[in-house]
């Protein structure tokens, strides 16, 4: 008997429940968007009757799932609550994120759980295993001098950089290179997340906000490295954020920043860098100063007025005032940036938000006959149409080079 789009979806209630509640969306929200009333979709939710296959293909693009999934016998449990480092103590549920935020977690679970999967596929053992750990009572200087040998960045490399956007994509792919999947989210308010990682291995995961600065990216991914070295999967949001936070959870935060911060510019800058070295001797620090230092690292000027605090050129009092005036600065700063059109292909845009090394494992598996042009295209997340303009990017990169800074 051939099912029609009207006939009864003999799904398992339990998972209408689970994909909404995952899906960070409230029954009233739900049921506007399905366009339904309420107590129908209660109805549905209990059991007490079932959507059509139809209203189950609206239920399924507004939960952002594929229709099979409510057809399982039990909810997936793939994945887990990430420490949420962004809210204060018994005022916002831990798990209040938005839908789309949500929808970004789980599409990151997904894409690490297929990468996990070709690599078993193609049994390919060239794919770096990120081994290295760090602990809470390590010295920050110390670390990072580890990880940039471990990312194999050097200062001259770092300086020779013309843009920040450079400099985002050295490091980006520096930490592919590491065994670490970069993911970019969009949609998302700054203010809501900078970055999140999952920290289990092999093929850790960081995502970072693509509304967010390049210099700011860059930090956060770096911080986001640190939490998963020390082995925790978490969702970060600002500095500010983390105030009021429990003492450990603000133990741990000023930690990657302060690792992270001191990757970006390490102690070895101020014994070779001539302007650094000048300035720490005379402890003379402008704006002016700051800012040539910030542009010549490709590194926020919070990052470089952090670094000399930690060197105790400057006071906490002294940093505190900077960092107000820098915030101010940025709030309104985004209170003038218009919308922008257009912008770089299609095919580029995707890989600014999946990166190299993902879509690398997907297109080798492919080649090697491991999977279909279906699930090619399904786990790339595009039409077969744009796969070639991908392959080129992702193979021939120099061939791309016009379009290729948007990466």
């Amino acid at each position: 008997m051939t099912m029609t789009r009207s006939a009864i979806a003999m799904i398992n209630p339990e998972l209408l429940k689970w994909a909404r509640e995952t899906s960070a969306l409230t029954l009233t929200f739900a049921a506007e968007k399905i366009k339904v009333k309420l107590a129908l979709l209660e109805e549905w939710e209990s059991g007490h009757s079932l959507p059509t296959f139809k209203q189950l293909l609206t239920i399924a693009k507004v939960y952002k799932r594929p229709v099979s999934v409510f057809y399982l016998a039990e909810p997936p449990k793939n994945f887990k609550v990430l420490h949420d480092y962004r809210r204060l103590p018994d005022t916002i549920p831990a798990l209040d994120e938005s839908p789309r935020l949500n929808l970004e977690i789980r599409k990151a679970y997904y894409r690490r759980q297929v990468a996990l999967d070709l690599v078993n596929l193609l049994e390919d053992d060239s794919i770096p295993a990120l081994e290295q750990i760090v602990h809470l009572s390590q010295n920050p200087e110390s670390i990072s001098e580890e990880l940039r040998q471990l990312l194999k960045i050097s200062l001259e490399e770092q300086t020779r950089w013309k843009m920040p956007n450079d400099a985002f994509k050295g490091w980006r792919t520096a930490l592919e290179h590491s065994g670490v999947l970069v993911f970019q989210a969009e949609k998302i308010d700054v203010e809501e997340m900078r970055g999140f990682a999952i920290s289990e291995r092999p093929l850790p995961v960081i995502v970072i906000n693509k509304k967010d600065s390049y210099k700011g990216r860059m930090f956060s991914m770096l911080h986001e490295f640190v939490h998963i070295l020390l082995g925790d999967s978490s969702i970060s949001g600002s500095e500010q954020s983390s105030f009021g936070l429990p003492a450990k959870d603000q133990k741990i935060e000023m930690f990657c920043n302060a690792v992270a911060a001191s990757i970006l510019l390490p102690f070895s800058a101020f014994q070779e860098d001539t302007e650094l070295m000048r300035h720490e001797k005379d402890n003379i620090w402008d704006d002016t100063v700051i800012m040539n230092v910030a542009n010549r690292f490709h590194i926020s000027r919070e990052c470089v007025w952090r670094r000399l605090l930690t060197r105790k050129k400057i006071t906490p009092e002294f940093y505190q005032k900077k960092r107000d005036e820098l915030s101010d600065e940025f709030q309104n700063q985004k209170e003038k940036i218009k919308p922008s059109s257009g912008g770089p292909p299609y095919h580029i845009k995707v890989l600014s938000s999946i990166g190299m090394l993902y879509p690398e494992l997907v297109l080798n598996s492919y080649y090697r006959e491991k999977i279909t042009a279906s699930s090619l295209s399904e786990y790339l997340g595009v039409k077969l149409q744009h796969l070639s303009n991908i392959e080129q990017a992702v193979f021939n990169p120099s061939q791309g080079t016009a379009h290729h800074h948007a990466l």
